[in-house]
């Protein structure tokens, strides 16, 4: 059995250690402040996501949620033309059943690439999906909106 204490991390210079097999792997560690900054300006970990979330699929390439998250990493480091792939591939992998997959290709569609029909189907396909929502009648306004007269790109 091994001491309690080597289960803990280990903290040296700002990094925190972290046992995988033999390998160590060591990532920063932000303070308070500085998490609260990486939030704020929004860059901080968008590299990193995107980065993990491509190694997640390299493992597993008929994983949903890794697509998905995949995905929304993308949109978030502003790759907004990459993000639509994974975020298809995944809808392709549960056969359309996925509210989070046709929400996030709305959000991509409405918000970053001004395809305001395309994001009406995929609001349309959420609330196939996801009948009970306490927002479906301010996502079908949406829906309405989008059709009629698109916001100005």
């Amino acid at each position: 059995r091994r001491p309690r204490a080597a289960l803990r991390p280990r903290r040296a210079g700002g990094r925190r250690h972290v046992r995988a097999g033999r390998a160590e792997l060591e990532a920063p560690v932000p303070g308070p402040r500085g998490l609260r900054r990486l939030r704020r300006d929004g860059n901080g970990l968008q590299p990193a996501a995107v980065e993990a979330a491509q190694k997640a699929v390299t493992l597993n390439s008929n994983s949903s949620d890794a697509l998905l998250i995949l995905g929304i990493s993308l949109r978030q480091a502003k790759r907004y033309d990459e993000a639509e792939k994974p975020l298809k591939q995944a809808d392709k992998i549960t056969k359309g059943l996925s509210p989070d997959v046709h929400w996030h290709l709305a959000l991509l569609y409405a918000k970053n690439l001004n395809r305001f029909s395309d994001a009406a189907n995929e609001l349309e396909l959420y609330l196939k999906t996801t009948p009970d929502t306490s927002q479906t009648e301010n996502i079908k306004k949406l829906i309405k909106k989008y059709r009629e007269s698109p916001p100005a790109k």
